[in-house]
């Protein structure tokens, strides 16, 4: 293990363009018990340039060990570089451009202040879900974390048994190891920038799935206990998608949709790519539909596209008659999430 050293590239730093990801492998094996992980990402490299250093976005992240596979040379040197949220992974030898896979093993704390890879508790039970934008992907496992760098990410969640483990892609395989663990492997994202990934683990449970008209599975899932609150929110979704495809003429580009409810959440979770994360408030006032119909239009493309650096006043204006003709289109209109799921649609039907 290399012993990290300090330094500063400043707070305005920014990758190298010589330095692009195509594709990550990660792996978290999360310990809900002690609130901490260990992982492994696995990054397809193409590099433009020869060099003998990688620099890359990791914070809040213990590196042990770096290498290149599968026979290259190993990190000598880890330097860390606090106010930009970044490490440089200093090699013996020149690295020569073409492919290469940066192998990274690291641990990481699941953090308390809603950021990254973050704590829920709620009735005493433990979940874990991520908020990366805008930029805190960097908190959860080592990658390059800004927005131009799109990537594939095939993911792989080591979590208790009992527990559902839910992502941008579906579950492909679920592996018992023993010891009251499970490993979850979720199919690949297409590119997508580092902020888009997301996932959570705890004892949820879900509304009875629905299709949309083009046959993409619905399902939102809460806490124990609170899956019947949900089919009216699922509803909600399906009728966005369905209303995009048809505005766009583009057909829902991923292939299921999971929102999902939590005890606490911080910031707008929008276009996490098939999983969509919005607050479980159950008291206060919350425009449900309307933020069903905003958080549904980014996946698709010139709106999703535009998120960063610019939002263009076109994309603003599709937004704006996306959101009022959804809501004045269908009978998911402006409501209070309070009382059952049967009050709500109640309620929404005397509108």
């Amino acid at each position: 293990m290399a012993m990290p050293a300090r330094s500063d590239l400043g707070v305005n730093f920014r990758l190298s363009p010589d330095v692009r990801p195509r594709r990550y492998a990660v792996r978290l094996d999360l310990d809900l018990d002690t609130w901490r992980y260990t992982g492994t990402v696995e990054i397809a490299l193409e590099l433009r340039a020869p060099t003998n250093a990688i620099t890359l976005h990791a914070l809040d992240l213990t590196i042990v060990a770096a290498r290149l596979a599968p026979r290259g040379p190993t990190a000598t040197r880890i330097t860390v570089h606090p106010d930009a949220e970044a490490v440089t992974l200093a090699f013996g030898e020149s690295i020569a451009a073409g492919s290469a896979t940066l192998v990274i093993e690291f641990q990481g704390t699941i953090l308390d202040k809603l950021r990254g890879l973050y704590r829920s508790v709620k009735d005493g039970e433990r979940y874990v879900a991520t908020q990366f934008e805008a930029a805190d992907a960097r908190r959860a496992f080592p990658c390059f974390d800004e927005p131009e760098f799109k990537a594939c990410f095939a993911l792989i969640l080591v979590v208790p048994a009992e527990l559902t483990a839910i992502a941008n892609g579906a579950i492909l395989d679920e592996r018992v190891l023993g010891a009251g663990r499970k490993e979850v492997r979720f199919s690949e994202t297409p590119p997508i920038s580092s902020y888009l990934v997301a996932f959570a683990v705890g004892p949820f449970e879900a509304t009875p799935p629905t299709t949309t008209a083009d046959g993409v599975p619905v399902r939102v899932w809460l806490p124990r206990g609170l899956a019947d609150k949900g089919t009216y929110a699922r509803d909600a979704h399906a009728r966005a998608v369905e209303y995009l495809a048809r505005y766009t003429d583009i057909p829902y580009p991923y292939g299921k949709i999971d929102a999902i409810g939590l005890a606490v959440w911080e910031g707008y979770d929008r276009d996490k790519q098939s999983r969509v994360v919005w607050e479980q408030r159950m008291e206060a006032g919350m425009d449900l539909a309307m933020q069903v119909a905003k958080e549904k239009n980014f996946p698709w493309p010139g709106a999703s596209n535009v998120i960063f650096p610019l939002v263009t006043i076109a994309a603003l204006q599709f937004s704006a008659r996306s959101y009022e003709n959804i809501i004045q289109g269908t009978d998911v209109v402006r409501y209070r999430i309070t009382g059952s799921d049967s009050q709500l649609r109640e309620r929404a039907d005397r509108r």
